[in-house]
């Protein structure tokens, strides 16, 4: 009974060593330590000008008969665009290099030369030369962004100037359009207000300090909208042309960014 006594002491002080081993091993355990990540995080202000490109109106009879339309509408003077815009890198989460952004951009055309005459049979029955209308356009663009000289140093394991970037965008740029009529002459109606389109930019950045740099940006933005030309005859409005707006706007910006 002794030897049996002993050993039951024996076998409950083992358990009581290894438990407490253990609770000491998994106490002493060190905690994960978060890595740190640098968060790209920038806001910018953009300025310069923008051209259109290719005939601005294209208008289709919808009432004379068997009309000959001649028509010219074009825009060649350039506008001025302010943009605001924000982006935030996606490398720890997608790919190094790869930015979300987002652009509040305004831009302002005036379309001031058209002629459109319409002949039957010789007659003249419609006839316009004159400044036709202003359109201030707001648009909201969500975009991605390709920053080159950051994808290929993580694709090819280099390193590039720390200096300089060059960066690509694709974003649908979402417009509102409002539109101020500037002639008497010519009656418009049916304008369409919110469009859509693509837009595409790219361009180079130098870097100023760690936290600011210079922009250079060359981009296109497509704007295409509807509206009709009416006439009051009486009492009853009357269809005589519906026009396409087809607004191609090439621009050239500067932009200050600034880093958080």
């Amino acid at each position: 009974m002794k030897n049996l006594s002993f050993f039951a002491i024996l076998l409950f002080l083992s358990s009581v060593c290894v438990f407490t081993q253990n609770s000491t091993v998994f106490a002493m355990e060190p905690e994960e330590v978060e890595s740190e990540e640098t968060h790209i995080f920038s806001l910018g202000l953009s300025f310069g000008p923008g051209f259109y490109l290719g005939d601005t109106v294209d208008f289709t009879n919808e009432l004379f008969i068997n009309p000959v339309v001649e028509q010219d509408a074009n825009e060649d003077e350039p506008s001025f665009i302010i943009e605001f815009s924000s982006r935030y890198g996606l490398d720890h989460y997608i790919l190094p290099g790869i930015s979300l952004g987002l652009k509040l951009r305004y831009s302002s055309i005036e379309i001031d030369d058209v002629q459109l005459n319409a002949f039957e049979e010789g007659i003249q029955v419609f006839a316009f030369d004159d400044e036709l209308l202003k359109v201030d356009t707001f648009s909201t663009v969500p975009f991605l962004e390709l920053r080159l000289f950051t994808f290929l140093e993580y694709l090819l394991e280099v390193d590039f100037s720390p200096s300089m970037e060059i960066f690509f965008q694709v974003g649908i740029a979402l417009h509102y359009n409002s539109y101020d009529e500037l002639s008497d002459d010519i009656q418009l109606d049916n304008f369409e207000d919110f469009t859509w389109g693509l837009d595409i930019a790219g361009g180079i950045e130098f870097f100023l300090s760690a936290n600011w740099s210079l922009r250079w940006e060359f981009g296109v933005s497509y704007n295409s909208s509807e509206f009709d030309v009416v006439e009051n005859v009486g009492n009853q409005e009357i269809l005589v042309f519906t026009a396409d707006l087809d607004i191609q706007q090439a621009r050239s910006l500067l932009s200050v960014q600034y880093y958080f």
